[in-house]
């Protein structure tokens, strides 16, 4: 989030890119479209950091964001995208982060996992097939 975005950037190695998607805890939601949410947003906006064009270069670190929604059309060149990512994890050169599951049974603990600040990678519930 915004939060993280200067922290992210300072860590970046030499050639190193940052990649910004999301922004959700930036954006209102439907249930939040009142004038203090818009407020929220604006002070967040203000508060982003802003990326000078020549430390970029001397640094030789970049900058890229997209937006996920605009390739929800885009199934064929999605699918390719997940096709040569599933081949690096299988061939071991791209590494998962930690994952850490929970049965939904014990959603109490992931939330204090999240909580807690000392959760390292993902966290995720797994949910029961129907049949199974």
């Amino acid at each position: 989030g915004v939060q993280t975005l200067a922290r992210s950037y300072s860590a970046l190695a030499q050639t190193g890119t940052l990649v910004i998607y999301g922004f959700h805890t930036n954006l209102p939601t439907s249930s939040m479209l009142n004038p203090l949410a818009w407020a929220r947003m604006l002070v967040g906006i203000l508060r982003m950091p802003r990326f000078d064009p020549m430390d970029l270069v001397l640094s030789s670190k970049s900058v890229a964001g997209f937006n996920l929604s605009f390739f929800a059309d885009e199934t064929r060149m999605v699918g390719r995208y997940f096709e040569q990512i599933l081949a690096w994890v299988e061939d071991g050169s791209l590494a998962l982060s930690n994952v850490t599951t929970f049965p939904m049974d014990e959603l109490p603990r992931a939330h204090d996992a999240i909580q807690s600040g000392q959760s390292i990678g993902k966290l995720v519930c797994l949910t029961r097939h129907a049949g199974d």
